[in-house]
């Protein structure tokens, strides 16, 4: 038995093929699982999803995010902006205390 099949049939076999194997995208994410996407410390969004500061959704006693809360959460720039100092150390654009002095040169004299 032979089966012949046109251009189009055999993509959208294929397309089929390919959507059944994917896996679903996710609605909600946990703290730990938003933090790694945002790119900053867990216990940092924790903090402030306590404080109101950025958008979430509770689910019983459990925080989630939306794919949308993140995304309001970078539009709105309330990602710190973290640096590594010279000794290796972790240094937050968001602390209140700047760790860096300013020192004098010649041509501020």
């Amino acid at each position: 038995m032979l089966v012949q099949l046109t251009v189009d049939e055999l993509r959208e076999l294929i397309r089929a093929e390919v959507a059944a194997n994917e896996k679903p995208v996710k609605l909600l994410y946990t703290t730990k699982e938003a933090a790694g996407m945002l790119n900053v410390e867990e216990s940092w969004l924790a903090s402030k999803a306590r404080a109101g500061l950025v958008p979430f959704r509770m689910l019983g006693h459990y925080r989630y995010f939306s794919m949308s809360d993140i995304e309001t959460i970078i539009d709105n720039g309330r990602v710190p902006v973290v640096q590594v100092g010279h000794d290796g150390q972790r240094v937050s654009a968001d602390s209140e205390t700047p760790r860096v002095k300013s020192i004098q040169t010649r041509d501020s004299v």
